[in-house]
């Protein structure tokens, strides 16, 4: 199943590290810096001790990170659920409820 995982928080991170065992997974997350530490290091600053897998590809959008999807999961912090849920919209993803 292909999965993207929108929000790199240590729950989302957490998640996409863990599903990607299995899955997958694209990560993406609000911040272009973040975005690009994440690329750079393969390593959140919310779970520094473990590393993200070079199976986990991160996203410049949420668009990019829903296109070929299966799932979009939505782990975002409340500031960003708004955004998060209205490019998501925008996007077309597939969003359980």
């Amino acid at each position: 199943m292909k999965i993207a995982v929108l929000g790199a928080g240590a729950w989302g991170t957490g998640l996409a590290i863990s599903l990607a065992a299995h899955h997958a997974v694209t990560l993406w997350t609000r911040g272009a810096e973040q975005r690009d530490a994440l690329r750079r290091t393969r390593v959140s600053r919310y779970l520094p001790q473990v590393p993200l897998p070079d199976s986990v590809a991160i996203a410049d959008s949420v668009a990019a990170a829903t296109a070929a999807a299966d799932l979009a999961l939505v782990v975002t912090s409340t500031a960003g659920l708004r955004e998060t849920v209205g490019a998501v919209a925008a996007a077309g993803a597939p969003v359980p409820v």
